[in-house]
């Protein structure tokens, strides 16, 4: 009887590590896939890792991860590129926290949630493989779900967002009130007052409608980057593999750092890129 109650121990200890070598991997992959690069830059922009107290100035070709805060000043602004495709506008006077990613483990879906601090956001967000995967964007009054659209979401201050949709729908609510969701679809705009729930959508207004030429800008920078993009993602995935596997016979002679960030000093990350 006690031989049977080891098996049996012994077997449940090794389901949970397995579950959980699984779900570790399962976030590391999801993880990756979130790396992100700057590919247009107008200064002022700064940059300030999860890990750091100080603000660095951004550069093009700028490899930007989880977590990292985002802040352009004065006539500051900058495009980021996602590994999946998305694009973000950051505009003048704007300031984010890039994707954190929310795991649930028994449901095996990942959420990245993008956090607007203030400013005005510009995003174009492709359209996800599968149903485990989701966007939201969220400001003090305002969380919008995203799944493949096109948008801008405008927060001047903490009373009230404004949120507008060029292409596609978004589900809003307000984080005081999130059973009380509206959809907010193509062409239409609605606005969140801080501890209120979202106003009926209304046709979009010339304030609003004015952002779609920035959206127009965006799509046609990443017609241009694509390939750029794409190459400089596929790249960093190799850099990884030849980092992992060391005595790969496939590794060239003389592999250089892909990164694009400083490897001492200002933009220095004190954690090594790798898991």
């Amino acid at each position: 009887m006690k031989t049977n109650n080891k098996i049996y121990y012994l077997s449940y200890a090794l389901t949970m590590i397995l579950t959980l070598w699984w779900l570790t991997g399962f976030a590391q992959a999801a993880a990756e896939k979130d790396r992100a690069i700057v590919i247009r830059l107008e200064p002022n922009a700064e940059v300030q890792y999860p890990d750091e107290d100080t603000w660095i100035s951004a550069w093009p070709g700028m490899e930007l991860r989880e977590g990292d805060i985002v802040r352009c000043s004065g006539n500051g602004s900058m495009d980021i590129a996602f590994s999946d495709g998305s694009l973000l506008s950051i505009m003048p006077g704007t300031s984010i926290c890039l994707p954190i990613l929310h795991v649930d483990k028994e449901k095996n879906f990942i959420n990245r949630s993008i956090r607007l601090f203030k400013g005005i956001l510009n995003a174009i967000v492709e359209k996800t493989n599968g149903s485990n995967k989701n966007y939201t964007v969220s400001t003090r009054t305002v969380v919008a779900g995203i799944r493949g659209t096109r948008f801008t979401l405008l927060s001047a201050d903490e009373q009230s967002s404004h949120v507008a949709v060029y292409e596609g729908s978004i589900e809003i609510h307000s984080p005081q009130f999130p059973e009380d969701v509206i959809v907010l679809e193509e062409g239409y705009e609605a606005q969140v007052a801080n501890g209120e729930r979202p106003r009926a959508p209304s046709k979009m207004g010339a304030e609003m409608e004015q952002y779609n030429l920035e959206m127009k800008r965006l799509e046609e920078q990443r017609t241009l980057m694509r390939d750029t993009v794409e190459d400089f993602f596929r790249k960093r995935y190799e850099e990884k593999r030849l980092y992992m596997n060391p005595e790969d016979k496939a590794r060239p002679p003389e592999t250089k750092s892909l990164y694009l960030q400083p490897e001492s000093g200002p933009g220095y990350r004190k954690k090594f890129r790798y898991p």
